[in-house]
């Protein structure tokens, strides 16, 4: 029983049967790692964790990562439409340029100086800039955006397709305990399949996930591991009746019968025992 349970927490054979003091500590390291990769498949795992207690380092650094990036697509922003090249910032100081609201400040007073035109002047032509800019913006958007649709679309149907035939794959290994076609019945099959699990696709083999977080495998009844996708393949034609549970092989049973007790037995039968017990024998 100890043996079990310390194969079961993570301790090798190897290890729990040269079990001593000294080795206390490689036990120890053996069942905290075996723990903490159980945990880290467990979806329960992580929506216990308290925020208020992860490192205030790991909050703030990305936090601070967060507010670099807006800080830079802002800049970018104010570099577009008012025309700042990187020969304009070269006699700005760290603190202008890291600073957003003295960025835009001194691109404002860039922008100025080469216009030459006063304030009304300046507003009123970057409120026309901005209009013509937004408009375009939005055009390029919008363009973006269909041509993203479409490639998202085709990577979908395409790792649909791809999933499809690997499932398809999976399913004709178990023809042999399938009394009909595979072909005729997949569709059936694999809608099932989709609608109780996530089927996804790693590294070119297809395997099923948590129907509401693709992010967790499936553990089988006992929890002693994961369901793939022959499982609940198998699963589904069980389901569904046309599944061929594997014939048991009997051995042939001799008989031996002993002439002369229990009754007489005509030559005839003495003569087929006879050749029955040579073949035994």
């Amino acid at each position: 029983m100890t043996d079990k349970l310390l194969k079961e927490l993570g301790v090798s054979e190897e290890l729990a049967s040269s079990l001593t003091e000294e080795k206390l500590a490689d036990v120890k390291s053996a069942i905290v790692d075996k723990i903490k990769t159980e945990l880290l498949e467990q979806e329960d795992f992580y929506a216990s964790l308290d925020v208020s207690k992860l490192p205030k380092e790991f909050s703030k650094s990305h936090f601070d990562e967060g507010v670099r990036k807006v800080n830079a697509l802002s800049r970018q922003a104010v570099d577009k439409h008012l025309g700042i090249s990187e020969e304009d910032k070269k006699a700005w100081n760290q603190d202008e340029v890291r600073d957003i609201h003295k960025y835009i400040a001194k691109a404002v007073g860039v922008y100025k100086s080469k216009t030459g035109v006063g304030s009304d002047d300046i507003s009123k032509l970057q409120d026309e800039n901005m209009n013509l800019k937004s408009a375009l913006a939005e055009r390029e958007e919008s363009i973006k955006s269909l041509n993203d649709k479409f490639e998202s679309e085709l990577s979908a149907r395409l790792t649909a397709k791809e999933t499809e035939t690997l499932a398809m794959l999976e399913a004709s290994r178990l023809q042999s305990a399938i009394p009909v076609p595979v072909g005729l019945i997949f569709d059936k099959v694999f809608s099932g399949i989709k609608s109780k699990y996530s089927v996804t696709v790693e590294n070119g083999i297809a395997g099923v996930r948590k129907k509401d977080n693709p992010s967790f495998r499936v553990p089988t009844a006992d929890n002693k591991g994961y369901l793939t996708l022959a499982d609940v393949l198998q699963e589904e034609l069980k389901a569904m009746g046309v599944w061929k549970e594997e014939e048991k092989k009997t051995e042939p049973v001799r008989i031996s019968v002993e002439p002369g007790k229990g009754g007489k037995i005509s030559e005839k039968i003495k003569e087929a025992i006879e050749r029955e017990n040579a073949l035994f024998n």
